[in-house]
């Protein structure tokens, strides 16, 4: 009964922070001094502009990393846990972004704002995050010395 309480939990952190992730990406991200980008284009495009495009696209990294978090908590809830806060990490160093290169014409622009888009992606990170520290600390609750 417990490892089906267990799993069930693991597969809600999954869903909820799933949920907080897709509707991230309906909402722009950030703005810049003469328009806004949206989430959705910035998490399919991103990946090229993580390698390509300077610091403020390696941002777009803690995707994969919370992608990976999203299937090792049910397997290695240890490496997921590590994966979350590092995802968390990087998503969070978009804060210390101050402008942004345009992959179009090479120029760079001044970030004003994070939008809800960014927030929400940061949530849900962050859910997984507490998820996955939840269950890695209701485990080690749960053994015996």
């Amino acid at each position: 009964m417990a490892v089906n309480l267990r799993k069930s939990i693991k597969i809600l952190i999954v869903c909820l922070s799933g949920l907080l992730y897709i509707f991230s990406l309906t909402k722009n991200c950030y703005c810049e001094t003469d328009s806004c980008a949206g989430s959705l284009p910035v998490a399919i495009f991103g990946f090229v502009g993580a390698f390509n495009y300077g610091q403020t696209y390696l941002v777009w990294l803690a995707n994969p990393l919370l992608w990976a978090s999203w299937v090792f908590i049910f397997f290695k809830p240890k490496v997921s846990v590590f994966l979350s806060v590092l995802a968390f990490l990087i998503a969070l160093a978009f804060l210390l972004c101050v402008d942004i290169k345009d992959p179009n014409t090479g120029v760079y622009h001044k970030i004003i704002s994070r939008e809800a888009g960014y927030w929400l992606w940061l949530s849900s990170i962050g859910t997984m995050l507490l998820g996955t520290i939840m269950v890695r600390e209701k485990k080690s609750e749960n053994t015996i010395p």
